[in-house]
């Protein structure tokens, strides 16, 4: 975790992104969240964050780990930039093969570079 908590805090744009299981996120996604609660604070305050999630169901599936990751992102005084749903997305090639999810993650990703102060 120390070598991740390095590049967290070098990083000014992060993409928190997992599968959504039972409206919630991955384990493997909630332990690293949870870990965050011994990192010092201020290596949050200021990072602008662009949200991925994808679920077999539709985005109404996807609702819980939004809400829960945005609360996460507004306690910790991070910027929520951008948010990527790849509702629907049944198979590992399901994002990849939607152009227009596609462009709009690199938009995304674009735009979150290009407009940093």
């Amino acid at each position: 975790m120390a070598v991740i908590v390095e590049k967290m805090r070098a990083s000014r744009i992060w993409i928190l992104g997992t599968p959504v299981y039972w409206w919630s996120p991955t384990a493997q996604m909630k332990a690293f969240i949870d870990r965050w609660y011994a990192i010092p604070r201020e290596i949050f305050r200021g990072r602008r964050i662009i949200l991925t999630v994808s679920s077999g169901g539709g985005e109404a599936y996807e609702e819980l780990t939004l809400r829960m990751l945005s609360e996460i992102i507004k306690c910790l005084g991070m910027e929520k930039y951008h948010v990527l749903q790849a509702a629907g997305a049944d198979a590992k090639t399901s994002a990849r093969n939607d152009t227009v999810l596609m462009e709009e993650a690199h938009a995304a990703g674009f735009d979150a570079v290009k407009t940093l102060k």
